[in-house]
């Protein structure tokens, strides 16, 4: 029997995916705001709750970090990460409000083709 130097903890790992998985979530509804005939205001609405929710998992990270003594990588890295998902889920949700704000009816093709690009994700 091996003797452990670090517990076995993989709180932080299920936070990381948790906050991926709203990253899928937000790519979804910003597709859908891409496309031609959604109701921009409810999907906005829907963003803006997504994108909440995002937040709370990154500052449960942020608690998880002040709290534990011990953590599986660096800190900082930690932070980062936590951070840049954070901040991917921010863009998408500006860009959302963005879009509804300046009341954009049509999109160039290549904002169109990169909101298709996001479809294929899926929870896994």
């Amino acid at each position: 029997m091996g003797l452990r130097l670090r517990p076995v903890d993989t709180s932080f790992y299920d936070l990381f995916t948790q906050s991926a998985n709203h990253l899928v979530g937000g790519a979804e509804i910003l597709a859908e705001m891409l496309s031609d005939n959604s109701d921009k205001a409810s999907v906005a609405e829907r963003m803006r709750a997504a994108e909440h929710a995002a937040d709370e998992t990154t500052h449960e990270i942020v608690k998880k970090v002040n709290s534990t003594f011990v953590t599986p990588f660096d800190r900082e890295d930690i932070y980062a990460l936590g951070s840049g998902l954070d901040d991917v889920m921010d863009m998408m949700d500006e860009a959302v409000d963005l879009i509804l704000l300046y009341e954009v009816q049509t999109l160039p093709a290549e904002p169109l083709r990169a909101g298709r690009g996001a479809a294929p994700l899926r929870r896994g």
